[in-house]
């Protein structure tokens, strides 16, 4: 009995371990000379702004010197590739397609 408690407590310990093991899991992040890490380029940090009359989205890259993106306000696609926007354009509503990289229209 005290043998079959101890295989149960030892695989309940391992399933807990790989489950913080991948939650807490990332890439290894490049260390600057000054021995601290950066975040890689390919991390953005999204912030809404709507302190003015039109709602914006600022894309910043943490760790970069490149100054940060205007987005229209809208709905990013699954992977954060695009953006989706719509504003009422002439009685119509026009919808805008977004680069979240470049900041390039793709399409309208």
């Amino acid at each position: 009995m005290k043998h079959q408690n101890t295989r149960w407590f030892l695989s309940l310990l391992s399933a807990f371990l790989v489950i913080i093991l991948v939650a807490c899991g990332s890439s290894p992040r490049a260390a600057d000379s000054r021995g601290s890490q950066t975040l890689s380029y390919q991390e953005r940090l999204y912030v809404l702004d709507s302190s003015g009359s039109q709602r914006q989205i600022f894309a910043y890259y943490p760790g970069s010197p490149a100054t940060p993106m205007s987005l229209a306000d809208g709905l990013f696609s699954f992977d954060h590739q695009r953006i989706y926007s719509a504003t009422a354009h002439n009685g119509q509503t026009l919808i805008k397609v977004q680069d979240t990289r470049t900041g390039q229209t793709i399409r309208q």
